[in-house]
């Protein structure tokens, strides 16, 4: 192997492997509890990138970006098979502990600067949104959701890049299918990364309806109707269980078929934040 005639080396696709491992394929793994596989999807990498060089073209993109795209691609791979042969490791979220700001600050200073590529405090807030919120959200969302819907909902984000009709032919589901799993998808994480939040504002005292519906998104966000939805059927003067769907009709003068969807989705996710609110740590404490 002549090196003039390649893409770029052995040496320097293992420094940019190793790099992508730093910054991506190890925090992503230990969020989810599965950081025991991350050298192996690193060394899937080298191989993936190593066979589809010839596809490696330096005048469209940095050597680590193209890298980072086939990380990705590994990665789902893995957390796909991981979670259909294991799936209550994912849904406990795993075993790996926290990482604390200044180790990520540590691993960080470590590095070399040339491979940040972009300012310092984006990375930091990249490694810590990571390791912060994505391993309770995902894990809850696995938990709770279907399970195709679930596991189509969130590769399509994490290795389709959001790409429907890429993902529908991989899935071999209609992009209807893809598309109304991964909105759920989203809309699940939304409200639990919400109630992971207001759960403070709710500790020692009883949870109430409109605690509930702070946690639906807001009037400035996607998916803003499931706390209209939400509202209209807080003003029932029955449980809010049994609102009749024409009660919500009146009250948002939407058509009856819609109102019969949102309102099942809506009552999904009230209780999703019921679960994440009232939650209690092992000790028996709200947490």
């Amino acid at each position: 192997m002549q090196e003039h005639e390649e893409p770029f080396s052995e040496r320097q696709l293992l420094t940019a492997v190793e790099t992508v491992a730093r910054r991506t394929i190890r925090p992503r793994m230990s969020a989810i509890g599965l950081s025991r596989w991350a050298e192996d999807v690193a060394g899937e990498v080298i191989v993936s990138a190593w066979k589809a060089r010839a596809g490696f073209n330096p005048e469209l993109g940095q050597l680590e970006a193209w890298i980072t795209g086939i990380a990705r691609n590994r990665m789902a791979d893995l957390i796909d098979a991981e979670t259909r042969r294991n799936p209550g490791e994912l849904v406990s979220g795993g075993k790996d502990a926290p990482v604390a700001v200044e180790e990520v600050l540590d691993r960080i200073a470590a590095s070399d600067p040339r491979s940040w590529g972009t300012d310092i405090a984006v990375i930091v807030a990249e490694h810590l949104a990571t390791m912060t919120w994505l391993r309770p959200v995902i894990a809850a969302a696995a938990s709770v959701m279907e399970t195709q819907a679930f596991m189509v909902g969130f590769l399509t984000h994490l290795k389709f890049e959001s790409d429907v009709k890429t993902a529908s032919a991989a899935f071999g589901l209609s992009e209807q299918r893809v598309r109304d799993c991964k909105r759920l998808f989203e809309l699940h994480c939304q409200v639990i990364r919400s109630a992971i939040a207001h759960k403070q504002s709710v500790a020692g005292r009883g949870i109430r309806i409109t605690d509930l519906i702070e946690c639906l998104p807001g009037a400035d966000e996607s998916g803003s109707w499931t706390r209209e939805t939400a509202q209209a059927m807080s003003s029932w003067k029955g449980p809010i269980g049994q609102v009749p769907v024409e009660h919500v009709v009146k009250v948002t003068g939407w058509e009856r078929n819609t109102v019969r969807q949102y309102v099942a989705t809506t009552k999904t996710l009230l209780q999703v934040a019921l679960g994440v609110l009232s939650a209690k740590d092992s000790k028996g404490r709200g947490r």
